[in-house]
This record gives structure tokens, sequence and C-alpha cells, in this order.
């Protein structure tokens, strides 16, 4: 049944015919079969009991006058019928009275008592039959016939059934071939047209009418009508999926907007929240030092007053000592308040940066700490073209102080401490933990490669008294605090980095003085183009503000958050530059990322990009053959004009 349902249609109906025109004819020929054995029977029990009707009436006077010898002859007479296996005479006692016997094999006899009647097996056809005369019982005849005819005439009537059968079974065949087309070639045509329809999706196909009036002609009609009908909803429902499709892509445009919206406005938010908290934590420090300073005043001055009343040798002499000290410290301290609270004493003027962070790298204090930690490697890279700032040199001083005691203490097992300055020009706002404006500034760094914050911490920082350490046992927990004051002081910006096991990196933005500004040349803007890009960096943030420069030059860009999913995509990705962060999450950092990137393409370019300066893994990553190197944050202008550099090589 499998088979036959693969089979083609009109397979199928000419075995359908051939095997109803085959049994039909069987059917016929075993019920000829069956006439004829009936028929065979009746005719030859007749002619059976014909002959014996003769032969009794022939042999009666031999039975009544006991003369065996004429009913043997008589008998004989059977020899003619070959068919005939055996005859005998019966007295009226049953004995034998005469016999014809053709053949050694004796026929079969009769049982008794003899009672008339034929008896067919499937041998031969033995009838018993009584002998009257003048109405009194004389005898009884016997007679065997071999049914040996009617099996030659079964046979020869069976061949003849079996070639009339093949005959017949040929015939319907070619007939039902030949007009089977009439209703399978529509049919066939119809499946491979809905086959065609199906494959392809095409519903402007048709299928060719064949017959005008028939039922298939008018089968056709509707099943072209249906196509017509699907493919009229086929151009619907396509026209839908388009218009549907593009709301969609305008919805999700629009909510990415809106989410981009709302992240910024949450950044902004949150900006502003710290700057009013730590406006208001300043105000409330500077009024607190300012009243403490006038409290204080005496403290300070009695002490010295005493001193100079005793004696050297007086026993109140050294417990006026540690009043004065503690109260000098206690001044130190509301000096760092009212630094905070934006009511410092500043005294500005011009400031060579570099020459006060080598006179600090002199100072005791300084040598005092990095005695303790010998561990610690001090590396300097200072813009010998620097210009000065109008400044506080003590407040500056306070800042790198601030800085470099934190860096120590984040370096207790070693590490390096590196204090950088240069000159960096800003052509867009630059978003970092605060907004940088665009313009020329005088950039000083100090980095560390110690425990670094949670970037949950970074937030809070330059907060009073925010500390991660242990309150009293390192500084008052204004370090930072005093920090920002200062810088906000002198109208300057400040940014961090940090990365917990790496390291932080503090950036401190001042405007250089005017009347000294170096002489730049305005470089011209950068160029786009439409070449495929991608930037690996682990901070979401960085890579949305790279995605959105780099598109806005027209550039293909795509963007991954680490450097073992950066060499996943390029395994099966081509790109013509990569836009590699150094500083990357767990796992390969840049310097990594980028000896597996030249493995898989030998003549890569890649842009590097850093908050840090030129570290020794950055430097080494230039030597392997990356291109330009950005510092983090970078504006608009300088990653374009790096990437379209590094690109035109």
């Amino acid at each position: 049944m499998s088979a036959a349902r693969h089979r083609s249609l009109s397979r199928q109906l000419l075995n359908i015919i051939t095997f109803t025109t085959t049994v039909v004819l069987i059917t016929g020929a075993i019920a000829r079969g069956a006439y004829d054995i009936d028929t065979f029977q009746r005719v030859l029990q007749a002619e059976l009991q014909s002959l014996a009707a003769v032969l009794s009436a022939n042999n009666a006077a031999a039975l009544r006058f006991d003369v065996p010898r004429n009913a043997e002859q008589s008998l004989e007479s059977l020899a003619a019928k070959p068919e005939i296996m055996g005859a005998s005479f019966f007295d009226t006692s049953g004995d034998l009275f005469a016999a014809y016997t053709p053949r050694n094999d004796p026929p079969p006899m009769p049982d008794f008592p003899l009672s008339e009647g034929a008896t067919f097996t499937m041998r031969y056809l033995m009838l018993v039959q009584h002998i009257y005369h003048d109405s009194d019982f004389i005898g009884t005849f016997h007679i065997v016939s071999s049914l040996a005819p009617l099996y030659r005439q079964l046979a020869h009537s069976t061949y003849t059934m079996i070639l009339v059968v093949a005959a017949c079974s040929l015939l319907a065949i070619l007939l039902s071939m030949r007009f089977l087309r009439v209703i399978s070639v529509p049919l066939t045509n119809l499946i491979a047209t809905a086959t065609n329809v199906s494959v392809t999706q095409d519903y402007s196909l048709r299928a060719k009418k064949l017959n005008d009036d028939d039922e298939m002609g008018r089968f056709t009609d509707r099943f072209n009508q249906m196509l017509e009908q699907i493919q009229s909803r086929d151009v619907e429902l396509h026209t839908a999926h388009g218009e549907l499709e593009a709301r969609m892509k305008k919805s999700k445009d629009e909510h990415a907007e809106l989410d981009k919206a709302r992240e910024l406005e949450r950044e902004l938010r949150d900006k502003l929240s710290r700057s009013e908290r730590m406006e208001s934590l300043g105000q409330l420090a500077g009024g607190v030092a300012h009243d403490l300073n006038n409290i204080l005043g005496p403290v300070v001055a009695y002490p010295e007053m005493i001193l100079e009343r005793l004696r050297s040798d007086d026993p109140l002499a050294n417990d006026i000592r540690q009043i004065r000290d503690s109260a000098n410290r206690a001044s130190a301290v509301i000096q760092d308040l009212l630094t905070l609270g934006r009511r410092g004493n500043y005294k500005l003027g011009h400031v060579d940066l570099n020459k006060l962070i080598r006179n600090y790298l002199k100072s005791p204090d300084f040598t005092r700490m990095s005695d303790s930690l010998k561990n610690v490697r001090i590396v300097t890279h200072l813009h010998e073209e620097l210009a000065p700032i109008h400044a506080s040199s003590h407040h500056l001083e306070k800042v790198l102080m601030n800085f470099t005691i934190n860096a120590f203490e984040a370096m207790s097992n070693g590490g390096e401490l590196k204090i950088e300055t240069y000159y960096r020009r800003v052509g867009n706002l630059v978003s970092g933990y605060e907004e940088i404006p665009a313009g020329d500034y005088v950039v000083m760094s100090v980095s560390d490669t110690g425990t670094g914050i949670a970037r949950k911490n970074v937030a809070r920082i330059f907060e009073p008294f925010f500390t991660q350490k242990q309150m009293g046992r390192s500084g008052s927990g204004l370090g930072l605090a005093v920090v920002y004051g200062v810088v906000k002081d002198l109208g300057g910006y400040i940014d961090v980095m940090s990365a917990v096991g790496r390291g932080t990196q503090f950036t401190v933005f001042l405007a250089p003085d005017p009347s000294s500004l170096p002489d730049i040349q305005e470089q011209e803007p950068p160029r786009g183009g439409d070449e495929r890009i991608l930037v690996v960096d682990d901070i979401e943030e960085q890579r949305d503000l790279a995605m959105r420069i780099l598109d806005g030059f027209g550039y293909q860009a795509t963007a991954v958050d680490s450097g073992q999913s950066a060499m996943e995509y390029l395994d099966v990705n081509t790109v013509d530059l990569v836009v590699l962060d150094m500083i990357l999450g767990d796992g390969m950092d840049g310097l990594e990322t980028f000896r597996e990137y030249i493995k898989l393409v030998p003549d890569g370019r890649c842009v590097l990009v850093s908050g840090y300066t030129e570290t020794d893994r950055i430097k080494e990553t230039m030597q392997l053959g990356a291109g330009a190197f950005v510092h983090k944050p970078y504006s608009r202008d300088d990653l374009a004009r790096a990437v379209r550099e590094t690109l035109d090589r």
C-alpha cells in the first residue's frame, strides 16, 4: 500500500483497471469451469444410465435363465468405451453373475446391500441400477466410468481461459492507456502546476486547460481562480508585512533613541545631583571651618605666647608644645575644609607645572613615602614645552600630594606610580567623570597600578569623608574632596578611570595662561569613509560613543565587549580596522588581543585607545604594528582623525 501511494495517478488508474479486468475474467473463467464440470457430470451420468438400461434389458433373459456367458459377451461390447473402468451383473442374492474388467486393476465395487444410485469421486463415477423383468427383480447392474475425460476437458478449458484472460488483460491495458490520457493528463498538469507553485511560491502560474466542457475543464477553471485569489491575498499580505516591518523598525529606532535619551538624562541628573551634593557639602564644610577658625585662633596663638614666658626646662613646656602642634594640625584640617567650601585663600600666579612636580618629588614628605615603599617605581613623563597656568602653586602641590598619597596606599605590595603632563586640545564636549568643554588644556595625569576602585564607588570618591580605608588611620577623609575643590576653584576639570586589580588614573584639565599659549597649527576637519571597523571596549558607554562617532563619519561600525568576543567575530568576518581599548575586563587585555589579531590578519590595522598614557604594554603593542594611539576621554575629531590616518597608511 505504501508503494502504491507513491506511484503516479495514471499508473494507479491503469493498475486498478487491469486488476479489475483480470479479476472479472478469472471469476468468469472459474464460473465457466464450474458450469462445465456440472454439465459433464450430468451428461456422463445420463449416458451411463442409458447404457445401463440397454445392457440391463439385453441381459435380463440371461439373468432369468442363469446364462452368465451371454451376459459376459454382452459386457465385452464396453471395450469400445475406454473410459469404462468396469461393469458387472449381480443376481438377486448379491452374488457376482458376470463382470467386465478391461484392466488388471479391478474397478471399485459397490457396497452391500446393493442400492440404486450414482456416486461421484475424484477419479470415477459409479452407477448401480436394479434390473426388473415382468416387474420381478432379477438382479443388479453395476458400471464405473473414469473421470479422466473430464480432467482433460478442464485442462484444455483452463489453458484456453488463461490465454483469453491474458489477451483480454493486455487489450484492457492498451485501451486503458489510450483512454486514461483523457483523465490523467489534465490531472498531471494540475499536479505539476500545484507543485511549481508550492516550490517557487509564484502564485502567478496557471494550469493549462485541456478540456473545455467536461468536469476536468471546469475543475481546471476553479483551480486557476483559486490561484488568482491566493495571488491577490499574497500581494496584500506582502504589502502589509512590509508596512509592519517598517513600523516595527521605526518603533524600535524610536525606542532606542528614547532609551539613549533616558540614559543621557539619568547621567546628567546623576552628575547634577553629585555637583549639587558636593556644593552643599562644601558650603557646610566651609561654614563649619569658618566658625572653627575663629574658635581655634586663640588655641594656636596662646601656646606660642606661653612658651616665650616659660623656661626651656620648665616641665610644662613640653605639654604646651603638644597643644601647639595639635592646634596647628587642626588648623591645617580647617584650611582643607575652607578649600572644600571654596573659601580658601588662593595666591594666584604663573605656575610652571613641570617645575612644581619636580620640586614636590624632591620634598621630604614625598621622600619619606617613597623610602617607606621601596618596591614602588616612580616614572615621570613631563612635556618639556608645557605652557604655564594661572593657579596657586600651594594648592596644586596639595592636589599632587593627595594623588600620590592615595597611590602609595593602593600599592602596599609594590607597583608603578606614573606622573605625566601634556598639552591637550579637546575639539568637542567630552563626557567623563564630568563634562569637559571643548578647548585647550594643560593636563596633569597621576596613575598607579594598585588595587583600583570599584565602579560603583567612583561616583562618590570626591565626597567629603567617603573612603574605603579605615577612618582615622589614613588621613582625615578630605583628601580627594580638597582636590575637587581646588580644581573647581582654579576653573579646571577632573576625570578618573579605575579598574579593580589594575589601578587608577586621575587626570586634571587646567586652562593654560592665554598669554603663553603655544602656537598650534589648526588642523583640517577629519575625513570619513565607508570601511568596516570593529570597536573593542568593555565599557558599554564607550562602545556606544565610538559607534556613534564612527557611524557619523560613514563607517560601518560593529562593537564587542572583550578580546575573546573580538577574535570570535574576526574568525568569520573581515574588517578594515580595529579600535582597541587597552584596558579590558576579565580575560585578554589590549596587547594580548592585538597579538592574536595579527596572527589571524598579519597586516591588520589598529587604533589603540586608553585612559592611561603610553604604558609599557601600549608601547609594546605599538611596536607590534598598531597604528595611532588616542587618549581617553577622546573627542569626536580625535578618534575620526586617528582612524582615517591609520586607514590611509
